[in-house]
């Protein structure tokens, strides 16, 4: 199933009702998946009520974490404490790269990284319910720029 069609599922699973603002949230949620842009939810909040004054605040936020429930965003979180959220494109376990400088993020997948959490969960008689790993550091272009 493709990233568009990951969303429309994950918005029909958020109620009865196909509401105009959950149109417009899945609408700009496919537009980030194509992107790859990472955003807040206030950021996310403000840029839709320019043109849909009528979307609450509180919609926004309550789709936000659902999307995240249903494994549609990614949700990371940086050493300041703010929140960003990423349409994710890969299904199932995957992993991150974080930018501490441009919070630019990259995922991927690896098997034999999954394979070591399950042996080090398997060790610790530890039953994994989800997974969530983020690795920060400096990117390519980060560094680049810093040396300029």
């Amino acid at each position: 199933m493709n990233i568009e069609e990951r969303i429309e599922n994950a918005v029909k699973k958020m109620g009865t009702r196909n509401t105009q603002p959950r149109q417009i949230i899945a609408e700009k949620m496919k537009e980030l998946g194509r992107t790859g842009a990472l955003f807040s939810a206030e950021e996310l909040w403000q840029e839709l009520r320019r043109t849909h004054p009528e979307i609450g605040r509180a919609t926004i936020f309550r789709s936000i974490e659902k999307l995240v429930e249903f494994k549609v965003l990614d949700r990371i979180q940086f050493e300041d404490g703010d929140h960003y959220f990423r349409v994710c494109c890969l299904e199932g376990h995957h992993y991150h790269l974080a930018c501490t400088r441009c919070r630019r993020i990259l995922e991927f997948e690896n098997d034999s990284a999954a394979q070591q959490l399950s042996i080090i969960a398997k060790q610790a008689n530890f039953d994994i319910e989800k997974r969530a790993l983020t690795i920060f550091g400096c990117c390519e272009a980060c560094r680049k720029n810093a040396r300029n």
